[in-house]
């Protein structure tokens, strides 16, 4: 090797000699990517292990602490992603309305300004809200919407909807009932004379319940009905989209003749004589031989009528509707920003509406003239509800809604 060679490699294990002491006295700073911090170490301090949650919501609130900047942290419930929050203090307003009873898994993550991931212990909270709202949600087997609901008694009902649903209550849980192969089509009134004996009507089709099964009493073509009432198995009407009146004897239809041009939307009766209809903005009434139009409520539109013991009728739509077995008079609904698909009587004076405004379902109770808006459990449009004279109560609505109050 010559000289300059010999000065060469020596300066170069210099080099090497100096390199490998400044390493290893500060290597960690080289060789760790996640930066000097290390792993954030998080915990959930609200709630507490063990919480029960009664309330519409609960704050998660979480300590951090970090040998870096922290970034953002992201809380889960039961493994499902609830939000995050990048500001200390870190919290999350968990909106327990909407979640089921019961016990949830709660926990965060914590990232720093280097991407360390610091995951908290699991929080176990459980929700309990029977006592939060007046209306709260029971498990339903269905998404389709729900358009109507019917109670032979308390423990015993009916509902129907969308795509053929037909569901049935028998004192504990909501299960589907079977239809004949084939009907998808939206059903919309349903109604029963007795356990045992029942119609349910919808687009083109009208279906009948007897030996505890369901079958196809009556199709048609572009018909779409709407309104049932029926007093036995050999008398009864039928409405249509196009706001048609029919007879109905139990096992076929003939019309009577047109109402209006819009939807008859309800029939009430009283007897085969005191018949009662709402179609478009008009409330008709059969007297044993013909239906008229009793009156009209110009730029209004009528959806439902109610009547405790037959005194005196109540209905609504856009607005509120009152007959005194004198006169109708209209009033604003409660909220004059809604519209209520159905309402029912419990006591004269007394009882509920439903309905919806801008997408979101609502529901007020009534006493006389004082009206209160009711808390829900879900949101979804309502469109149809039935009562009992304890205060019990039920609502079925958009998306498979089914909504129950249960008296105190």
């Amino acid at each position: 090797m010559k000289p300059s060679q010999n000065h060469f490699f020596a300066f170069f294990c210099f080099l090497t000699t100096a390199l490998l002491f400044v390493l290893g006295a500060g290597g960690c700073r080289i060789f760790t990517p996640a930066g000097s911090g290390g792993i954030p170490e998080v915990q959930i301090v609200n709630p507490q292990n063990g919480d029960t949650v009664s309330g519409a919501y609960e704050i998660i609130r979480v300590q951090v602490n970090s040998g870096e900047e922290t970034r953002k942290v992201r809380f889960f419930d039961n493994n499902l992603f609830l939000g995050e929050d990048y500001d200390a203090p870190f919290e999350h307003i968990w909106e327990t309305a909407y979640v089921s009873n019961g016990q949830h898994e709660l926990y965060a993550e914590a990232v720093d300004a280097s991407g360390n991931i610091g995951r908290s212990a699991k929080v176990v909270a459980f929700v309990s809200k029977e006592d939060l709202f007046d209306w709260s949600m029971v498990n339903s087997p269905t998404s389709n919407d729900l358009f109507a609901i019917f109670a032979i008694d308390a423990q015993t009902m009916w509902a129907c909807g969308a795509n053929g649903t037909i569901l049935k209550f028998e004192g504990s849980q909501w299960i589907v009932e079977e239809v004949p192969s084939g009907v998808d089509e939206d059903l919309l009134n349903i109604y029963f004379i007795d356990s045992g004996t029942g119609w349910c009507i919808g687009n083109n089709i009208m279906l009948a319940y007897e030996n505890g099964s369901w079958s196809t009493l009556l199709s048609f073509m572009k018909k779409k009905f709407s309104a049932l009432y029926v007093f036995d198995d050999s008398n009864g009407w039928v409405g249509d989209g196009d706001g048609i009146l029919y007879t109905f004897d139990g096992d076929t239809i003939e019309e009577y003749g047109v109402l209006d041009t819009t939807t008859v939307t309800d029939i009430l009766g009283f007897s085969s004589s005191d018949v009662w209809a709402s179609c478009g903005n008009s409330v008709f009434h059969f007297d044993g031989a013909f239906w008229v139009r009793d009156t009209a409520f110009p730029g209004e539109q009528i959806h439902a009528l109610s009547s405790f013991d037959g005194s005196c009728i109540w209905g609504v739509g856009t607005s509120l509707f009152h007959y005194d077995a004198i006169t109708w008079e209209v009033s604003e609904l409660p909220d004059p920003n809604g519209i209520a698909y159905d309402i029912f009587l419990s006591a004269q004076g007394t009882g509920s509406i439903c309905g919806e405004r801008q997408g979101v379902g609502f529901a007020f109770g009534f006493a006389d003239t004082l009206w209160i808006e009711m808390s829900l459990q879900r949101d979804f449009p309502l469109y149809n509800l039935l009562g009992f004279a304890n205060g019990d109560g039920w609502i079925v609505g958009a998306e498979g809604t089914i909504l129950r109050r249960t008296a105190q």
